[in-house]
């Protein structure tokens, strides 16, 4: 697994998910899966509210993105354990970077 030195494990983990289902072929969708899983995980499991983020779900999706990071902390009588509040700030780096990209890739021409 790749590992960014300068980043946590937390981070480095929800970015080994996004290496391993990446599809160089449509990298727009595979940005945006993740982006999408990483805004209704931070609203439905952290009560954090994305700017620009809007969703009619209830419930996250189902995807593998979701399962992913899902798999990272232990979510108990409604609420996350205090030891894995951290993911929240790694969640948060991560969309960082996956808007950079997704930015990237529309000044590519590469987005739709």
């Amino acid at each position: 697994m790749h590992m960014n030195a300068l980043e946590s494990d937390g981070y480095n983990e929800i970015m080994a998910g996004v290496r391993e289902s990446f599809d160089p072929g449509d990298p727009f969708a595979s940005v945006q899966e993740w982006r999408f899983a990483i805004c209704e995980l931070l609203l439905f499991d952290f009560g954090h509210l994305v700017p620009g983020f809007r969703t009619v779900a209830t419930d996250p999706e189902d995807t593998y993105a979701i399962e992913h990071m899902r798999a990272l902390y232990v979510i108990q009588d409604d609420s996350i354990n205090q030891k894995y509040w951290h993911y929240e700030d790694d969640m948060k780096r991560v969309l960082v970077m996956l808007d950079r990209y997704r930015e990237w890739l529309h000044i590519a021409g590469r987005d739709y």
